[in-house]
């Protein structure tokens, strides 16, 4: 019996007693999420690290479909992809250039400044961005809704950056012991 099946049916015990023919990430998915049903979170973490390793490194093609749909003139496609890709690589200044435009003859992904585009940005943690885009909005209309979700940014942004410094800070620490 197929590992969908078994899954579909609930039988997560058949589900880890057939783990070791698990092939496909999807069968290693239900195989992890069996064992985290049936409380063996070792086993299932194991499991979600491989998975998320192999994707982790396996995202990378989205930078490279983004050139892709770049090059053919598909700029929305594009910025799907390198939006993907910096949900994993958040510091890829390459990666960044290529969403703002910068690289490939100036081809700007973002041509119109909206709430969406910064709320885009913001929920993937690039408030900066979401600043920028926002501090547009605000000077070409200043709505309060706007004006809200900017400060909501804002604040967000700063968290993140006393975070970071926190995080130096005890790193060196760590390393001057």
């Amino acid at each position: 019996m197929g590992f969908k099946k078994l899954f579909d049916q609930g039988d997560f015990a058949g589900i880890c007693d057939a783990g070791a023919m698990a092939q496909s990430p999807e069968e290693r998915l239900m195989l992890g999420i069996a064992y985290l049903r049936l409380k063996r979170s070792s086993e299932a973490e194991a499991i979600f690290e491989a998975i998320n390793s192999e994707v982790f490194s396996l995202v990378k093609a989205e930078y490279y479909m983004a050139q892709i749909h770049l090059q053919r003139g598909e700029s929305e496609k594009a910025g799907v992809c390198i939006d993907r890709y910096l949900a994993y690589y958040p510091d890829d200044d390459e990666a960044r250039d290529l969403a703002d435009g910068t690289l490939e003859g100036d081809d700007s992904l973002v041509d119109v400044a909206s709430p969406g585009l910064a709320e885009l940005y913001a929920g993937q943690g690039h408030y900066e961005k979401a600043l920028d885009i926002y501090a547009d909005l605000i000077f070409d209309q200043d709505e309060p809704q706007v004006r809200n979700k900017a400060e909501k940014v804002q604040n967000k942004f700063i968290v993140q950056t006393l975070e970071s410094w926190i995080e130096r800070i005890k790193t060196d620490e760590d390393s001057s012991c």
